[in-house]
């Protein structure tokens, strides 16, 4: 059994380096490496679980299924690309199911990958924006007054009351493999935060804010009618999932700015909103049109040929502004190397 764990480990080691070096080098990360791994995890996983690791295929399906969800939301939510997702997927494949029960984190240790890959890149953006601005002298100009806080505010609030209600909800369902399973709760949190963020963004201000009265209401006469505890509703938990998450999505839409010689623009690169717009009256045809600065507006080949054919135009330039994507890549390898020596820790 530790020869079959040994095989899978090297081989989740070996995806975790390439991916992270191509990830860095060109933002992308190979579908046949990712397919390759694949199918060699498949045949050894079924030898694993049907001659030693039984007992321990019902943590590496949960774990499977729970990591698999996590890569899906996140693309559909635009939150990475559909490499980091896939990548995702493979980490899970190649983890042998022993490991998931081998400290004190529960059923749903698994979870834990995506917990140290977002706070190693939170860590990440923070040192490099502080080092781009030491490193280039720019002055920060925060602009507070302009912040809606009334629509941060209230659409915090009612996510903490969604979520409280959402939990209360799931501890109706029979068996006690939440109640038993504090991580799997919490992943499940996220999965739903996300969600309502999702949500959020087609909600006025004074919708918001009437709804996070409403769901508050209903707590409170609930706690009234004896049905549940306050106390429970806030409980720093629920608080801090929500910033959690919302601290997550920052970290995926957080991008620096840097300026390349347009005749190096690439398939996958991210234009600036400002880089768009000046295309608006070039008579190049093809040119990209998505300013979102996120990964629905990753340019193709025939956008990024267009755009150096612009460069030689009466309008073009010799230099754009592209927004960098974070390597992700890296920081689910680094997720995942803490995730084995956490489980360690623990033991």
């Amino acid at each position: 059994m530790i020869a079959i764990e040994a095989i899978l480990l090297t081989i989740l080691l070996m995806l975790l380096m390439i991916a992270g070096y191509t990830d860095c080098k060109s933002s992308i990360i190979a579908n046949r490496l990712l397919v390759a791994c694949s199918l060699i995890a498949i045949p050894i996983d079924i030898l694993y679980y049907f001659l030693w690791g039984r007992p321990y295929l019902p943590a590496f399906f949960l774990n499977l299924v729970l990591l698999t969800a996590i890569s899906v939301v996140f693309y559909c939510y635009h939150l990475w690309a559909a490499g980091d997702s896939k990548l995702l997927f493979v980490v899970g494949l190649l983890i042998p199911g022993r490991f998931y029960v081998f400290g004190r984190m529960g059923l749903a240790s698994g979870f834990a990958i995506v917990v140290f890959t977002f706070s190693s890149a939170f860590i990440f953006v923070i040192f490099e924006s502080v080092w781009l601005i030491l490193k280039n002298r720019i002055k920060l100009k925060l602009s507070l007054p302009s912040m809606d806080w009334w629509r941060i505010l209230a659409s915090y609030v009612a996510m903490v009351a969604a979520t409280t209600i959402f939990n209360l909800l799931l501890h109706f369902l029979p068996g006690n493999i939440l109640t038993s399973n504090p991580l799997l709760v919490t992943a499940i949190d996220f999965l739903a935060v996300l969600t309502l963020i999702q949500l959020r963004d087609k909600i006025s201000t004074k919708w918001l804010i009437v709804i996070s009265a409403s769901l508050w209401s209903l707590l409170v006469a609930m706690w009234f009618a004896n049905v549940v505890d306050l106390g429970g509703a806030i409980s720093p938990q629920s608080w801090l999932v929500v910033l959690a998450m919302i601290l997550c999505r920052w970290v995926a839409e957080r991008f620096n700015y840097q300026t390349i010689p347009t005749v190096e623009v690439r398939a996958g690169q991210i234009l600036s909103a400002a880089t768009v717009i000046g295309f608006t009256t070039s008579r190049v045809k093809g040119l990209p049109s998505g300013m979102t600065e996120d990964l629905r507006s990753r340019i193709t080949e025939d956008e990024a040929e267009s755009v150096r054919r612009w460069a030689t135009s009466a309008q073009g330039k010799e230099s754009i502004i592209i927004v960098r994507k974070i390597p992700f890549a890296v920081f689910i390898g680094i997720g995942t190397l803490c995730f084995f020596v956490f489980e360690v820790a623990m033991l």
